[in-house]
């Protein structure tokens, strides 16, 4: 039987988690979302929660059925004792799969190179497989720890089973770009390393859009939503009023255009022309919004969108753990 891998990506907007079995690979999405549980009684149906310490958890979507659900976006949730392994064990939940075999997973750019992150970081993971148990057993688990736009750019070079593919981009310079909800990261990977001093991270992530554009739909129809929920509309094209479905308030996309545009001037800030860079690899759920990707194209023609954008970086980690665990490197 092949060892499942992991990749986990646990970002502040949605949790992205891919598990590989080396010929397949199986991804989820939800949002990054926890909630303590609170009684049900009464529903049709039960609520799943998982345990973290004692304590009971909703997460993803059905962490709103809570007031106030939690999500934090600072370094204090590589700390928390709760939030990243509810969220870890509320993918395994929903894969319907054990932890067992390498694990890769990531950190912003620009906060990689700090070893007590990524030490925070594998702990958390650790806190949420130390009781997972598979035929009685508990499962150790190889935890490494990269920088996030490597995730995306070992999605384009290897396949599900950890080889590298003929895309010729693993002796290159290439350019990586993790557009996210909270931040954008960047970095220079030159012969499938990073080079010391490329990892950049700016504040300029999808966030500050949803939020204006919260704002104009409560200001349009008089109706609250989460972030999520904005964003939600935005992938559909419409926002649900009363049970219809109604067009995105007029100039909805400005917040987009004008943070497509400070993405590209930070980038040209920090690469110039670009024109040593063999190719730039775009990922992330930004990468789903064509003016974000339209704005970074008109500077840099070598811009290519990843597959599957918003879960390509999970994917990515999940055939690095996959090659770590057939190759040994």
């Amino acid at each position: 039987m092949t060892t499942l891998v992991h990749g986990a990506n646990i970002g502040h907007g949605y949790v992205k988690y891919t598990i590989n079995a080396g010929d397949h690979e199986e991804t989820i999405i939800f949002p990054a979302l926890v909630a303590p549980a609170s009684s049900t009684d009464g529903n049709l149906h039960d609520v799943p929660t998982v345990d973290v310490h004692g304590t009971l958890w909703w997460t993803g979507d059905d962490a709103l059925l809570h007031p106030a659900p939690l999500s934090l976006r600072s370094q204090q949730r590589l700390y928390d004792r709760h939030i990243i392994p509810a969220l870890v064990k509320g993918a395994l939940q929903r894969l319907k799969q054990p932890c067992g075999g390498a694990c890769v997973t990531g950190l912003p750019a620009a906060w990689s190179g700090e070893r007590d992150l990524a030490v925070a970081l594998g702990s958390r993971l650790r806190d949420a497989v130390a009781t997972q148990y598979y035929h009685g057993t508990t499962l150790k688990t190889g935890i490494r720890v990269i920088s996030e736009p490597l995730g995306a750019l070992y999605g384009v070079l290897l396949d599900p089973s950890g080889a590298i593919t003929t895309s010729g981009y693993e002796m290159s310079r290439v350019g990586v770009i993790d557009l996210g909800h909270n931040t954008v990261d960047a970095c220079i990977v030159q012969a499938m390393n990073v080079v010391p001093e490329s990892a950049i991270s700016f504040e300029l992530g999808s966030a500050s859009p949803l939020q204006q554009l919260q704002t104009k739909i409560s200001g349009r129809y008089n109706l609250d939503l989460t972030l999520h929920e904005v964003d939600h509309a935005v992938r559909a094209g419409y926002v649900r009023v009363a049970g219809e479905e109604c067009d995105l308030p007029t100039g909805w996309d400005r917040p987009w255009l004008a943070n497509g545009q400070q993405v590209a001037d930070a980038l040209v800030r920090a690469w110039g022309s670009g024109a040593k860079l063999a190719a730039i690899i775009v990922a992330g759920g930004g990468a789903e919004m064509p003016m974000l990707v339209q704005a970074i194209h008109q500077r840099f023609r070598q811009t290519i969108v990843a597959p599957n954008p918003q879960t390509a970086i999970a994917r990515g980690y999940a055939r690095r753990a996959r090659r770590y665990e057939e190759f040994g490197q």
